[in-house]
């Protein structure tokens, strides 16, 4: 993905060092983790990493990750615990697990960047 010639990451941030922005991939990545058993979240590294690999290019019913169209909303209402001030949007967010897990990504970073 790129925007005005930068190339970017799953949520639309700048690839690259320095210290970013929050972007609400970690919040979106530690809220599936707390809904789902198969998910691990490393946020000491840079980029913080993902068990399973490749976490934001996988669906939420993707075997590797395991959250269910009922779970959908106990991942929105964690969501909402770690970025209370985008909750309209979250709350906008379909319970639909078959939804890529970097779509939502998307969604959050740029309720972010619209506050």
């Amino acid at each position: 993905m790129r925007n005005f010639d930068t190339p970017m990451n799953a949520a639309g941030v700048a690839a690259g060092g320095g210290a970013a922005p929050k972007n609400g991939e970690l919040e979106v990545a530690l809220a599936a983790q707390k809904v789902s058993g198969k998910i691990t979240i490393d946020p000491s590294q840079t980029p913080f990493g993902t068990t399973p690999p490749g976490l934001f290019g996988l669906a939420f019913n993707d075997d590797k990750v395991g959250i269910s169209g009922d779970q959908m909303e106990f991942f929105k209402a964690r969501l909402k615990e770690l970025l209370p001030e985008i909750a309209d949007t979250i709350d906008t967010i379909p319970a639909d697990p078959s939804q890529i897990i970097g779509d939502v990504a998307r969604i959050v970073w740029l309720a972010l960047r619209g506050q």
